[in-house]
């Protein structure tokens, strides 16, 4: 199964598309199809706005041919999308276009980073993709997304491996573990607010780690957007969200570090001294509100992996955190008229008062 679309047919749907859509016998898309097909084009339509700008700045070809495969099969899908909706009659979203991007605008990031948000973007594509085929019923969406997922597994191992020979791949902590089997007989192996604390599971350290990293990724996008933001009120918005991001990394690193576990990261030098926006506020705001989302997801299932009652608490004070942060960049977004309303169910209350 391919994501490619080289060839078209004469009514302007390639041949792989039409096999996707399967027009003559598809059902209509359910609200879930619909849902995530509308925030899948949203958040593709933002992502090929990225990759112009930073393949249009980068001098690495090994890591410009990275760049340019991903845009490859992000236009691609964006796409198959738009076939997807227009089908069912649905209509397209604004989204994200060239009039949001500056790609004459100097280099923002170091090309070391732009590895790293790539390799990032696809760990997400693969996390929701997969989600996607198990909350979708027609065939054809899900082999949509089945595509999309086996494409970004070819990629990824394409950016882990370079990364991996530049020794530039950000590494989750090693340690020694208990070489014998146990079992669990003491209630006091899930707490952790008061006594003495087990040390971490493994489980545990690994969504430390992640979620660390994470943050320390979108701790870098943050300051370089605060840096080229044109207005006050969303460099003050940047401003927030970068003390956020560091206070969550002190706070993971923190419990990490009970255990004499490094979780470290410094890569201030990863922005440039630029100060021309390469990206518009809208598309600078939406990254920040998806980056969000995809917090607050990681930190739930990072509950869930978490048997110590004080990481679960952490984790739940961090999506309360998170949650705080991300609808301050709604009012801020609806103020500015850059929030796209999303998929609405009818409204019967307000259909009905019609009628008087």
């Amino acid at each position: 199964m391919s994501d490619n679309l080289s060839s078209t047919s004469p009514e302007g749907i390639s041949p792989e598309t039409a096999h996707y859509l399967n027009i003559e016998h598809s059902p209509r898309l359910t609200t879930t199809e619909i849902a995530k097909l509308w925030a899948s084009y949203m958040q593709h339509t933002m992502l090929r706005c990225q990759l112009k700008y930073f393949q249009a700045t980068t001098k690495s070809p090994i890591i410009r041919e990275l760049e340019s495969e991903m845009l490859d099969r992000i236009e691609k899908r964006i796409g198959i999308i738009t076939g997807f909706l227009e089908m069912d009659s649905f209509p397209i979203p604004v989204g994200f276009s060239d009039n949001d991007i500056n790609i004459d605008a100097p280099p923002l990031f170091s090309e070391t980073f732009l590895l790293h948000f790539l390799s990032a973007e696809l760990k997400t594509s693969l996390t929701f993709n997969s989600l996607n085929i198990g909350i979708s019923t027609r065939p054809d969406v899900r082999d949509f997304y089945a595509a999309c997922v086996e494409s970004s597994i070819r990629l990824n191992t394409k950016v882990t491996d370079y990364m991996l020979s530049e020794g530039i791949l950000s590494k989750p902590p090693t340690a020694d573990f208990s070489a014998g089997i146990e079992f669990i007989n003491k209630p006091s192996f899930l707490s952790g607010f008061i006594g003495e604390k087990r040390p971490l599971l493994a489980i545990e350290l690994a969504h430390l780690y992640n979620n660390a990293l994470s943050n320390d990724i979108g701790r870098i996008l943050l300051i370089g957007f605060k840096q080229v933001a044109p207005s006050p009120e969303v460099q003050a918005y940047m401003d927030k969200g970068i003390k956020l991001c560091g206070d969550f990394i002190d706070t993971l690193s923190g419990k990490a570090m009970e255990d004499q576990i490094n979780l470290s990261f410094t890569r201030d030098t990863d922005v440039t001294t630029s100060t021309i926006s390469p990206f518009s506020e809208k598309l600078i705001m939406f990254t920040v509100t998806v980056l969000n989302t995809k917090a607050i997801g990681e930190y739930g299932v990072s509950i869930a992996a978490s048997s110590r009652h004080d990481l679960a608490k952490t984790y739940a004070q961090m999506i309360v955190e998170s949650g705080q942060f991300a609808e301050q960049g709604s009012k801020l977004m609806m103020k500015h008229g850059w929030l796209e309303e999303p998929p609405q169910v009818p409204n019967r209350e307000a259909l009905a008062r019609k009628q008087h």
